[in-house]
Formats: C-alpha cells, structure tokens, sequence
C-alpha cells in the first residue's frame, strides 16, 4: 500500500507540469514542424531539470510524463482550433 502515497505526488507534479509545459508549447508555436517543436518542447523540460538539479531517476520520470502531457495538451490545442493547421 505504499505505492498510494505516490498517488497524491504525481497528481501535485501534473497540476504543476501541465501549465509550464503549454507555456512551453506556446512559445514554441509556429505552423508546421510538429516534432521539431515538441523537441524543442522536452529540450527545454530537460534543460529546466538539468538546472535544478533533479535526480537522473527522477527525471526520467518527469520526462515521461512530459512527454505525454504534450502530446496531450496539443492535441487539446488541435481540438479546440487554438493551433491552425498548415497543408504541407
């Protein structure tokens, strides 16, 4: 039963990482280049990390759920037509 206090943990580093990471997203966005921009995206999660020096564990865990949050958080933002679609 342990692994329940984790629970509350990773929810307080979502409320936490989902409004950097759109912050994120959002300068970052210019039509077109989607993966380009969502490695910018987890370069500056990785940079940020780096700086405050979190452990390598544990920044693989929070790279981990970045990545799902943006992938999330754009499609949301694809959804709701904030992000204007380019024809390549």
């Amino acid at each position: 039963m342990k692994f329940l206090s984790w629970v509350s943990g990773a929810f307080k580093l979502l409320a936490c990482l989902a409004p950097f990471i759109r912050g994120l997203i959002e300068a970052f966005e210019t039509p077109g280049f989607g993966p380009e921009k969502k490695a910018q995206v987890m370069a500056a999660v990785k940079e940020s990390l780096d700086k405050l020096e979190v452990p390598s564990v544990v920044q693989a865990f929070i790279i981990w759920i970045a990545d799902l949050l943006v992938d999330r958080i754009v499609g949301h933002l694809n959804e709701t037509g904030t992000f204007e679609h380019q024809e390549v």
